[in-house]
């Protein structure tokens, strides 16, 4: 596939020349309409999915930048002309990616560690059934973050940073977003798991 950037740049040159915060509203539309769906929204996946080796993940992690991007105005060429912008998208995209394998090691982290707190339990069994309430708690751990982790990447992260027990103004400055926004993602995704796991007694979200 022809490289599609420097039609794209030669089209929006004059905007993208510019710093986010003086474009205009139609302006704004036009730039992250045609790079979402036009043929360097297409180039992009193709970058994070040589990345993630996931169609999915692929598609989630970029849509997930691109909204992001498309609410900012952090954007500011600094004198280096339209070719700054597709630095700045691959540079967000590529800061996407490498949280997403970040939030993967660390779920794998506090899934092992669930797995030796199981293996502990079992050795700690007592008469009053201290041992067997610890192994019940344990694989009910073991599940929970099998559920999470069938999330999408976005939500995946939010509910994960609950877990490990973040306030909503700490994930919310991790992944650039309100904590307003936080509740709501988090909201989503619990009711989301209750519905496909059939349960009804997942952490408050």
């Amino acid at each position: 596939m022809p490289n599609p950037w420097p039609k794209y740049l030669e089209e929006f040159g004059s905007i993208l020349a510019r710093p986010r915060k003086f474009w205009s509203e139609g302006e704004s539309v036009g730039v992250w309409n045609s790079l979402a769906r036009g043929p360097v929204g297409r180039a992009l996946l193709k970058y994070a999915y040589r990345q993630l080796r996931n169609e999915d993940d692929a598609e989630e992690v970029l849509q997930t930048c691109l909204l992001e991007l498309s609410a900012s105005k952090t954007y500011d060429p600094q004198g280096g002309g339209p070719g700054a912008f597709r630095k700045w998208v691959y540079g967000c995209l590529h800061n996407h990616i490498c949280r997403f394998f970040r939030l993967h090691a660390k779920e794998r982290e506090l899934a092992a560690a669930a797995v030796i707190a199981n293996d502990k339990a079992a050795g700690d069994w007592s008469d009053k059934g201290q041992g067997a309430r610890r192994i019940e708690e344990n694989l009910n751990q073991n599940s929970l973050l099998a559920m999470v982790g069938s999330l999408p990447p976005r939500p995946r992260e939010a509910v994960t940073r609950r877990l490990r027990g973040e306030s909503d103004a700490q994930i919310g400055l991790a992944m650039g977003i309100t904590p307003l926004n936080v509740r709501q993602i988090v909201s989503r995704a619990t009711r989301d798991i209750r519905k496909r796991f059939g349960i009804s007694n997942l952490p408050a979200s």
